[in-house]
């Protein structure tokens, strides 16, 4: 890989963590935005974070007032008291009243060089870079969000743009409900002194009265899915947060919820309150696909391609209900980005069950969940992308281990085995050097998808680094392991890769090296370190080949000339002069000893009463050590 890829793939690499941190940071903020009803105080929350989020001093948040018909500021960071006060943007003038007219967010390097603005903009800053967005509720803008002068006095980039578009969604909906909590409480406040005077208008009160209860019972029932959705950035526990919601509000026996995802067909999200069997289930799940693909004019959708997940909501009571259908069903399509991407669906045994109050209050949940929907799916697309290889779409080094060490904790507590490959792709540096990255590349990418396509879906495949990769494989033995690993290891080398017949004897192929936890290693750092040593002596004996531990047992039997007290065991794989292996005396003159070597040829003798050395008389095959003397040969295949 050249320099410049590999500083393009660190700067994306960079770029896709600042915008994790600032999604992070927005989920904070936005926790505390939404336990706050009073406008002003709001007001100062909204413009304090943004500022925050953007690492800048001056910012400013302007509203549009009816009655003088312009924008006026409503809160700031960084401005004078005055310039507050007196500020008037007319709409369709200057750089806030263009973003209100036009409903678009601008990002501007250099105010005084842009031909739009530059007369109109009479500030003068140290950075002449802007930011700006509308604040938009219901297809409707409201109000602006400007952004200057970053503390570093670095321009303002598109990354910058996208988190405080990200940021406006979701303060743009806090601000309308404090205002409707605002005026609804004025209301009420007005009423109350109304009902002094208009004691005789008992009815229309009434009327009134009722009104208003709904306006807060929805605010309630807003404040509340934001309580339990906002400490949760991912989309199942925001499913399952709404879902515990839903069913404080509505009697229903079985929640479900459909997500359809074009790259990998969808999730069908499950809840029942009874405990129902697999007819009723599937009865549902047709119900819903169905029903969503009549809302999105889809003919066809890749039914089995969706996974059951169940959500374990709400208590089941036990109540077997194979006899019973869904009498009553209501159902909604979720909306993101003006395409249907899924549908929610409640069902209910009773016939008529869902009223007009729990429709409402249904379509009220579906909209406020669409946007926190939305915000989670990015979130997780780019959290996802900050774990990912550009080039092999495999996880990256970090991740995989931080994957390991979780699921070598798992084994240790649910007592299961846990087995790790790693890989090296056999004569790379030379094909990569002769035919150059672009090709070298294509081998990256397709021995990937070889490993990808022959694990199962619990393995978690990396690359670790250049040419090597790593799998992990939960639940998976020694003997298993092998024999995926000899699968692996015969496909690549039956492809055809690119060009490289003409490298003679130098094919592509992979060498493997294995260890499994807990029957090799107790730790984590000793398993990658014992399946690195095997992929090592799988590289020594000629690649191609998967290496792993084998378990040995010698003997050794001899009349000796004096009684032996201790027999150890030396050789070449411990380098003759590391700790020694003490035999076993399993009976007169008979020694035992059993341990682990890796497949190859290695020199051995024995050590009597720590004084005599001695060759194994017992040995088909002598070979001379390097003082010319005789040692027994062992050869583990």
């Amino acid at each position: 890989m050249t320099h410049n890829s590999l500083t393009e793939e660190k700067y994306d690499i960079d770029v896709l963590k600042k915008k994790v941190q600032g999604l992070s940071l927005i989920v904070e903020i936005i926790k505390d935005i939404n336990s706050t009803l009073n406008v002003e105080s709001l007001l100062r929350k909204i413009i304090k974070g943004a500022t925050t989020i953007l690492n800048s001093e001056i910012g400013s948040l302007m509203l549009y007032d009816e009655n003088l018909d312009c924008l006026t500021i409503k809160v700031a960071k960084g401005l004078s008291k005055e310039v507050i006060k007196n500020t008037r943007i007319k709409i369709g003038k200057s750089l806030s009243g263009w973003i209100f007219k036009n409903g678009q967010s601008l990002l501007i390097s250099d105010v005084e060089k842009d031909k739009r603005f530059a007369k109109e903009s009479s500030e003068k800053y140290y950075n002449k870079s802007f930011i700006g967005t509308p604040l938009i509720v219901k297809d409707k803008v409201i109000g602006v969000i400007n952004i200057n002068n970053k503390i570093s006095k670095d321009i303002f980039t598109h990354d910058d743009l996208w988190l405080l578009e990200t940021f406006a969604n979701e303060t743009a909906i806090a601000l309308e409900n404090s205002k409707l909590y605002e005026d609804t409480k004025r209301k009420l406040d007005e009423l109350s002194n109304l009902t002094q005077e208009l004691a005789a208008s008992k009815l229309i009160i009434s009327k009134v009265n009722l009104l208003l209860d709904k306006k807060l019972y929805d605010l309630t029932i807003i404040n509340r899915i934001n309580k339990v959705v906002s400490p949760t950035p991912h989309h199942k526990n925001v499913i399952k947060s709404v879902a515990s919601v839903i069913s404080e509000f509505i009697d229903y026996h079985i929640f479900s919820f459909l997500l359809i995802n074009e790259e990998k067909g969808g999730e069908f999200f499950i809840d029942p309150v009874y405990l129902v069997d697999e007819r009723y289930i599937m009865d549902i799940r047709c119900q819903a696909i169905e029903k969503y693909s009549n809302y999105s004019n889809r003919l066809e959708v890749k039914e089995s391609e969706i996974i059951n997940v169940f959500l374990d909501v709400t208590p089941v009571i036990t109540y077997k209900a194979d006899t019973v259908d869904a009498a009553s069903i209501l159902s909604l399509p979720i909306k993101i980005a003006n395409k249907v991407v899924g549908l929610i669906l409640l069902g209910q045994f009773r016939k008529k069950a869902f009223n007009k109050e729990d429709k409402r209050f249904f379509s009220l949940v579906r909209d406020h969940l669409i946007v926190v929907l939305e915000n989670s799916l990015l979130y997780e697309k780019v959290e996802k992308l900050s774990i990912t290889d550009g080039l092999t779409k495999l996880i990256v080094h970090r991740h995989f281990q931080e994957s390991l060490i979780k699921e070598v904790k798992n084994a240790e507590k649910r007592n299961y085995p846990v087995s790790l490959f790693m890989i090296d792709i056999d004569y790379f540096k030379e094909y990569n050097d002769r035919y150059g990255h672009p090709t070298g590349d294509i081998v990256l990418q397709k021995v990937a998808q070889i490993l990808k396509d022959n694990a199962r879906s619990t393995d978690i495949v990396a690359r670790y680094g250049g040419e090597e990769f790593g799998i992990i494989l939960p639940h998976t033995d020694k003997n298993e392991a092998i024999t995926l690993g000899e699968r692996i290891t015969k496909i690549i080398e039956n492809y055809k890769f690119p060009k490289e017949d003409s490298q003679k004897g130098k094919k592509i192929t992979v060498s493997v090296g294995l260890a499994t936890y807990p029957e090799d290693v107790a730790t984590i750092t000793v398993l990658i370190d014992e399946a690195d040593k095997a992929l090592y002596q799988a590289k020594k004996n000629g690649k191609n080949q998967i290496c792993f531990y084998r378990e040995l047992t010698l003997e050794y039997h001899h009349q000796l000339p004096m009684k032996a007290r201790k027999i150890a065991l030396l050789g070449d794989f411990n380098n003759w002069s590391k700790e020694k292996y003490i035999l076993e005396n399993i009976r007169n003159n008979a020694w035992k000893i059993e341990f682990k070597l890796f497949p190859g040829r290695y020199r051995y003798k024995f050590l009597v009463n720590d004084t005599i050395w001695i060759s194994d008389p017992s040995a088909f095959e002598y070979i001379d050590d390097e003082f010319g003397e005789k040692t027994s040969l062992l050869v583990v295949k």
